[in-house]
């Protein structure tokens, strides 16, 4: 799963600054830890 997240994180790279990249995968992460929350990731996007 681990994989999937990175090939991710590299489509991303294409489009975003490696700094705004990092902030792009904290969110990412957060949304994964939260996925017993709906309601977050709901609201998110």
């Amino acid at each position: 799963m681990g994989n999937s997240r990175s090939r991710v994180g590299q489509s991303f790279c294409s489009q975003f600054l490696p700094e705004e990249q990092a902030e792009i995968d904290r969110l990412f992460d957060a949304l994964s830890s939260d996925k017993n929350s709906p309601n977050v990731s709901s609201k998110s996007f």
